[in-house]
């Protein structure tokens, strides 16, 4: 019934991107395996890495200061 939802949200918000982490023997109540769970989501961002970077733009101290107003003298 899950994944009948979240389908649905998926066809109606389609996402930039959508990572799909495959932890092997990690299911929803294994409180356990966190660590599994989480480094299965690492490596999927991994993967997806360069479009992930894409998506995010310039990031840095001086990202997007081409956006703010300028004050009065600067050149």
């Amino acid at each position: 019934m899950q994944a009948q939802l979240t389908d649905a949200r998926l066809s109606l918000y389609r996402p930039d991107v959508i990572l799909r982490p495959q932890p092997d023997g990690v299911e929803l109540a294994s409180f356990r395996r966190l660590a599994d769970a989480v480094r299965a989501g690492e490596e999927a961002a991994l993967a997806d890495l360069d479009r992930l970077r894409a998506l995010a733009g310039p990031i840095g101290p001086h990202a997007g200061a081409d956006m703010l107003p300028r004050e009065e003298g600067d050149a």
